[in-house]
């Protein structure tokens, strides 16, 4: 049992290494945008770029200015739109769960102020000298917006 124990230790040692997760870094970025279009014309180009991006919707509440979007991005698919630290040594990022919120404020007829907070998490895992996934090594990262969506979605509007 020992021996066991030892072995276990050591081929987990061996696979994390001494390699440290370097975690993502929170930026300052740009999240509010003044429209220069009326509310009902900011809201629609705000649902055309979701639908460009392919990012589905679940929620929209126009009376109440708030639109609230899904995106899962799966491994190799690098939207941009989220930084998720530097893996460790045998870490492999799975994919990114992103949700964002869409806040409309109508400031006056043709100026509409539309404010995104964009939040993730990365599922990770971690690989044996093969590739393969090391069985219960799933862990969960926090992710933080590189500001690419925002500034997309605003340049779009």
């Amino acid at each position: 049992m020992k021996k066991v124990l030892i072995a276990t230790i050591a081929t987990s040692l061996l696979l994390t290494g001494c390699a440290k997760r370097i975690p993502p870094v929170k930026k300052e970025i740009n999240n509010t945008f003044v429209s220069n279009l009326s509310y009902d014309k900011s809201w629609s180009k705000a649902v055309r770029v979701f639908a460009k991006h392919q990012i589905d919707i679940d929620t929209l509440e126009k009376d109440s200015g708030l639109i609230v979007a899904k995106y899962t991005q799966s491994y190799g698919a690098n939207s941009g739109f989220m930084d998720c630290g530097k893996s460790a040594r045998y870490e492999v990022l799975d994919s990114v769960n992103i949700k964002f919120n869409v806040f409309f404020d109508e400031k006056k007829e043709n100026e509409t102020e539309v404010m995104i907070t964009a939040t993730g998490q990365g599922v990770t895992y971690v690989t044996n000298a093969y590739g393969q996934k090391a069985p219960n090594t799933r862990k969960l990262v926090t992710c933080y917006s590189t500001g690419k969506f925002e500034r997309d979605f605003f340049n779009m509007m």
